[in-house]
C-alpha cells in the first residue's frame, strides 16, 4: 500500500471542531435555506450552500489563495463590529455573473487558475456578484440562531484584489470557513475569514442558549422527534408447512379474525390499538376505537 493511501491527520482542522463549529454549522444550514427561497425568486432555480470546511490558520495562511483578481467584500459583524472578509474566486464571479443573467457556464467553475489565466471580471459582472453577496448577508441575519438579533454594518462593494487591505499580522489565527454553492449549472465556493477569537465571541451566545437548555426537555424533544411504524394487523392464520407450499393465485385463505372484530395496529410487533378499516378519499385508512 503507497502513502498516498494512508489519509492525513489535519491538526487545523481538528482545532476548528468545537462547540463554536458546531453553532456555525447549525447557523450556515439555516442561512441555505433562507438563502435559497431568495435565488428562487430572484432567478427560478434551486440554490444550496454547503459547509465545506473549518479551519483555524492564521492570517497569512488564509490569505495565500487570494489573488488580485479575487472578489472580496468587507463587513462588520455582531455588536462588537468584527471585521470579516469574504471572498470569492475570479472563475466564480464570472459563473455568478452568468446564473443571474440567464447564461450557462461551460467550463467548471471553481477551478483554480493562476492571475496570469484569470479574466479580469468587468464592473457589471462584479455587481452581480455584489448583488449575490448582499442576499447572502440578509439570508446570514435572518437565519442567526442566536439570542439577540445580528447586526451586519454596510460597507463598500464587491472589489477586486482584497488582498490588498490588511485586517490582521501574518501570525494572528483565523477562523477560515469555506462554502460551496449549488446552482442550476454550475458549483462556486467562496471563503469567510475572520479573527478566530471574534468568531469564537460571536457564535458564544448561540452556544449558552445551547448549553443553558433544560436537560430533561432537550431529551424529551429529541424523543418527539423520532418516527414509528404503525402497522395494521387484517389478521393471522396458523396452518402447516405442507398447506403453505401448495398455495396458489386464487386459493381463498380463511384468517382467524372474524368480520366482526376490529383490525389490531402494532408498534414493532406490540399491539396498541384496535380499529376499523375504511377508506379515506382514494387511500385506506383506519379508525381508532381502542387502547390495547
Amino acid at each position: 500500500m503507497s502513502a498516498q493511501d494512508y489519509p492525513v491527520y489535519d491538526f487545523k482542522k481538528a482545532a476548528a471542531y468545537d462547540d463554536s463549529a458546531y453553532a456555525l454549522r447549525r447557523w450556515l444550514g439555516g442561512c441555505s435555506e433562507v438563502m435559497g427561497d431568495i435565488w428562487s425568486g430572484m432567478v427560478g432555480a434551486e440554490l444550496t450552500i454547503e459547509l465545506e470546511d473549518i479551519t483555524t490558520r492564521t492570517y497569512e495562511e488564509s490569505m495565500e489563495e487570494v489573488t488580485r483578481y479575487c472578489g472580496g467584500i468587507f463587513r462588520n459583524i455582531g455588536s462588537d463590529q468584527a471585521v470579516s472578509l469574504w471572498h470569492i474566486a475570479a472563475p466564480d464571479i464570472l459563473a455568478v455573473a452568468g446564473e443571474l443573467l440567464g447564461q450557462s457556464k461551460t467550463e467548471e467553475a471553481g477551478t483554480e487558475e493562476s492571475s496570469s489565466e484569470a479574466r479580469k471580471a468587468t464592473a457589471i459582472e462584479l455587481s452581480l456578484a455584489c448583488l449575490f453577496f448582499e442576499n447572502l448577508i440578509d439570508a446570514l441575519i435572518r437565519s442567526w440562531p442566536g439570542t439577540e438579533p445580528l447586526t451586519i454594518a454596510n460597507g463598500e462593494p464587491l472589489q477586486l484584489n482584497p488582498g490588498s487591505q490588511r485586517l490582521f499580522r501574518a501570525r494572528d489565527l483565523t477562523a477560515h470557513t469555506r462554502l460551496k454553492v449549488k446552482m442550476a449549472s454550475c458549483e462556486i465556493a467562496f471563503n469567510w475569514i475572520m479573527a478566530k477569537h471574534e468568531m469564537t465571541g460571536l457564535l458564544s451566545n448561540v452556544f449558552d442558549r445551547r448549553a443553558g437548555e433544560d436537560t430533561e426537555s432537550s431529551i424529551e424533544d429529541a424523543v418527539e422527534k423520532l418516527t414509528v411504524e404503525v402497522a395494521a394487523e387484517l389478521g393471522s392464520k396458523t396452518i402447516p408447512m405442507k398447506k403453505l407450499v401448495s398455495l396458489n393465485v386464487g386459493d381463498l385463505f380463511i384468517l382467524d379474525q372474524k368480520i366482526n372484530e376490529p383490525v389490531v395496529l402494532t408498534i414493532d410487533g406490540t399491539p396498541v390499538f384496535a380499529g376499523w378499516p375504511g377508506k379515506i378519499g382514494s387511500r385506506q385508512g383506519i379508525e381508532i376505537t381502542a387502547n390495547l
